[in-house]
């Protein structure tokens, strides 16, 4: 079999090089973009935790603007950075979603 005239006749580039690459790689690509993200979320969780820190009695080396902040209706006096906490949940979220997009193709054989 001509495999360059094969893969031309079904309108590909070219034949792999390796053709059981090309059957097992099923979401590989977006496991790595997921990857990459979730590692992004974790430095943007890590500022996020400086930021509530550095903004917090006893440090107060910062103080984040009214607006970014929240109250508490029994502490008043209460500053809570929201913006941080839900940006420290969703890292953990998209660290979660790497490792299931990686997981979903585990112990599939070859060609699914």
């Amino acid at each position: 079999m001509d495999r360059a005239y094969a893969a031309k006749l079904m309108g590909f580039d070219g034949p792999q090089e390796n053709s059981l690459d090309s059957v097992t790689n099923r979401s590989e690509f977006e496991s790595r973009v997921a990857g990459v993200l979730a590692v992004f979320a974790q430095h943007a969780a890590t500022l996020a935790q400086d930021l509530i820190l550095f903004s917090s009695p006893p440090w107060s080396l910062m103080r984040i603007g009214d607006a970014y902040v929240t109250g508490s209706s029994i502490m008043p006096q209460k500053r809570n950075p929201d913006f941080a906490e839900v940006t420290k949940a969703k890292a953990a979220l998209a660290g979660a979603s790497a490792a299931l997009l990686i997981d979903l193709t585990r112990g599939d054989p070859s060609g699914y």
